[in-house]
């Protein structure tokens, strides 16, 4: 995996390299600060994914990541959260970037969440992942609500497999995480999740963990209580 540093910081963007570089697998293509160059610097390195260091909330929407995610075309940004400020980071999503990772995860848990979003999956924080479902329930009005199955009428269709991944996706755990828990691989896991929202008749998995959560299956009092750590993927 050839992995672009973008950090404005010499020491912190120093002290990332040094820890990917002993990473089996991982090659640190190229390291700089943020700037209009960065795209292609990346490009010309054959970069896969740029890890971007954000110190201030609202550098996460600033003109410059809107140009540099636009420039980047197919290489996946990826925000290593220095800030705090969770409505703009989450507002640098729809933006392009494909990843917002806490900085107190360990080195595995930073490289296991590089790879998934390098293999096409979107990749943020427990914390911010919790925050985004639980305020999708509490905005849910009849209307939009409407479209989605009653109880009843689609859930008993599931197979016990599905049911348990629905279950695991609604807790916010990764393809990666609930192949491992169920000793499935990730590609199985995939078709389990194809198949669960075409028969809960849902276009993501967001619907999908909303209605785990408006039938029962999963705690969402609890979800919102967990400590942030580590990441969940979304396809």
């Amino acid at each position: 995996m050839n992995v672009f540093l973008a950090c404005d910081h010499l020491l912190v963007r120093h002290a990332l390299a040094a820890l990917l570089r002993r990473q089996s697998g991982v090659h640190v293509v190229g390291e700089t600060g943020l700037h209009a160059r960065l795209p292609d610097d990346a490009k010309t390195l054959s970069a896969e994914i740029v890890l971007l260091t954000v110190d201030r909330a609202e550098r996460a929407t600033s003109p410059m990541i809107r140009e540099v995610c636009a420039d980047l075309g197919t290489i996946p940004v990826v925000l290593l959260n220095l800030a705090g400020d969770d409505d703009r980071l989450l507002a640098a999503l729809p933006l392009g970037v494909r990843g917002i990772i806490d900085p107190n995860v360990d080195a595995s848990r930073l490289l296991e969440s590089l790879r998934e979003v390098v293999s096409g999956e979107i990749v943020v924080s427990k914390r911010l992942a919790s925050r985004l479902v639980g305020e999708y329930v509490a905005s849910l009005t009849d209307e939009r609500t409407r479209g989605l199955p009653r109880a009843g009428q689609k859930n008993g269709e599931l197979s016990e497999r599905e049911r348990e991944v629905l279950i695991r996706l609604a807790r916010g755990e990764t393809n990666r995480l609930i192949g491992d828990g169920m000793y499935i691989s990730i590609h199985t896991v995939r078709a389990h999740v194809r198949s669960l929202m075409h028969k809960l008749n849902v276009a993501n998995r967001v619907q999908a963990a909303t209605y785990a959560f408006e039938h029962g299956l999963v705690d969402n009092g609890a979800a919102l209580r967990r400590e942030p750590s580590g990441g969940v993927g979304a396809k």
